[in-house]
């Protein structure tokens, strides 16, 4: 009897360290699994502003200037632009025929000189005089706060998940004879880690169900090199047409068929209250919204816009409206005029205006 006592012990002092030990291997694995569902199922964004920028901060303050830019005249299409040492400017067409000129980081290794199409993955600026013939780059997007020194041009920024810029398309209202009504302007920064997530409301879905027209959206995430998108943005601002001759506001009126912005003028310096005054053109219908965003897509004000006098006639119809915001919500922002032109068969269209708010 004595003898069997301990051996039961024994053996149920080795159950238990097994079942230990088998209780620690099927913990381990369950956090294994969790781990990994975790990391496929997140979409953390990538970019982190504030290390990217702490890095990079003391060199684009050196670059706030263009001081010792060259600069690139265009003749046959009628425009210029300033660019920085470093980097490289071609011409050429795209495979479907339009013309292009693109500017472009140069690389020490590459001895490539042709122009890039604006869905090709790198970093550029370029000007498409005739348009190109792709398909839209789709992503968030917002009016944009690169200020393009030319009052008929409309901006907007492509966003990441963060509310970052890194791409920015012009297109302008007026441009010179030799551009067609598809032309604009296109600037894109690399996107490294890049990463798509495809939702259609609160549904993830796949890209191959991705329709942007019935409301689908792409968000982004990534991050950029902030020197080269801080470059591309001033390349963006010295952007201008050539050889245009001056014009009084009358002939400014009579020749735009959109809406003329008087006052404010494109990047001018503004407070609150705002006053706002134009001309509407006979092609508009339908109400007419004006609104002013901050940077990051917040509305500060919104007011519907009346016109004074007889509206309808061939003639441009002057407006005045005011706007109160507070000025301590951002340091620059843009005015959106939202309307329906019947020379575009009723579709709805946006004219912007960037500006910067006072700074007490």
């Amino acid at each position: 009897m004595s003898t069997d006592i301990p051996r039961a012990r024994h053996t149920e002092a080795g159950n238990a360290v097994a079942l230990t030990l088998l209780g620690l291997a099927v913990s381990i694995l369950a956090g294994v699994v969790v781990l990994y569902v975790l990391g496929k199922s997140s979409h953390q964004p990538i970019y982190t502003p504030e290390v990217a920028d702490e890095e990079v901060s003391e060199e684009v303050e050196e670059k706030n200037s263009r001081e010792g830019w060259g600069t690139y005249v265009n003749d046959t299409y009628e425009f210029s632009f300033e660019y920085p040492s470093g980097w490289m400017v071609a011409t050429g067409t795209l495979n479907t025929g339009e013309p292009v000129v693109s500017v472009f980081p140069a690389v020490a290794t590459s001895t490539t000189s042709n122009v890039v199409s604006p869905e090709e993955v790198t970093s550029h600026v370029s000007i498409y005089p005739h348009g190109a013939g792709i398909e839209e780059v789709f992503g968030k997007m917002l009016a944009s706060i690169v200020i393009i020194p030319i009052p008929e041009a409309s901006a907007i920024d492509y966003v990441l998940n963060t509310g970052r810029p890194w791409a920015t398309k012009a297109v302008f209202d007026k441009s010179p004879s030799s551009w067609t009504d598809a032309g604009f302007v296109f600037a894109r920064a690399l996107v490294e880690e890049e990463e798509l997530l495809f939702m259609r409301g609160e549904i993830e879905i796949s890209q191959n169900e991705f329709n942007a027209t019935s409301g689908d959206v792409m968000i982004r995430s990534g991050f950029i090199d902030a020197n080269v998108r801080h470059i591309e943005e001033e390349i963006l601002k010295s952007f201008t047409f050539i050889n245009t001759s001056a014009s009084s506001t009358e002939e400014t009126v009579a020749n735009e068929s959109g809406i003329v912005v008087l006052s404010p003028e494109y990047g001018e310096i503004i407070s609150s209250p705002l006053s706002v005054r134009g001309q509407l053109p006979s092609s508009i219908e339908g109400d007419i919204s004006l609104r002013l965003e901050a940077i990051g897509g917040e509305v500060l004000a919104e007011v519907p816009i009346v016109p004074q006098g007889t509206w309808g006639t061939d003639e441009h119809t002057p407006f005045e409206v005011s706007l109160v915001f507070d000025e301590k919500t951002a340091t620059s922002g843009v005015l959106v005029f939202e309307y329906e032109d019947i020379s575009l068969a009723g579709k709805r269209k946006n004219k912007t205006v960037p500006v910067v708010f006072v700074i007490d």
